[in-house]
């Protein structure tokens, strides 16, 4: 049991409680910021996410792919896909009681915050 206390007052332990609570924060804060793009730009993923007091047509006009909205939506499903994971495997590596020299040289743990912020600005061209 003290063994397992001392792995968590590590150093180690603390610098993946930090990443950890960044990259979680960031997945947390894309879905409204998903929400907020297609109010801002008028383009929902179907008619049933458009208002109620709108014809038909109107709706459907509404229904449509916009790039600005794509964006957010392909960071918040990409962090969905790898945020998961990384707390996952990150918390047994923690847990392993690594020597913090290498636990911070693992470049997975900054790559995935300055990734995620790079595909916010637009400045990764989109996959074809």
């Amino acid at each position: 049991m003290s063994e397992v206390v001392h792995m968590i007052d590590s150093e180690v332990f603390l610098a993946f409680s930090t990443y950890a609570t960044i990259v979680t924060l960031k997945m947390m804060l894309m879905s409204p910021l998903t929400s907020y793009f297609r109010l801002t730009r008028k383009a929902f993923a179907n008619m049933e996410d458009t208002t109620l007091d709108l014809s038909k047509e109107d709706k459907k006009k509404m229904v449509k792919v916009d790039p600005d909205v794509e964006r957010v939506r392909r960071c918040h499903q990409n962090d969905l896909e790898n945020v998961i994971p990384f707390l996952v495997v990150g918390l047994l590596y923690a847990l392993t009681g690594p020597a913090l020299s290498s636990a911070a040289a693992l470049p997975g743990v900054r790559g995935l915050a300055l990734l995620s912020l790079r595909g916010l600005s637009g400045s990764l061209a989109p996959a074809q």
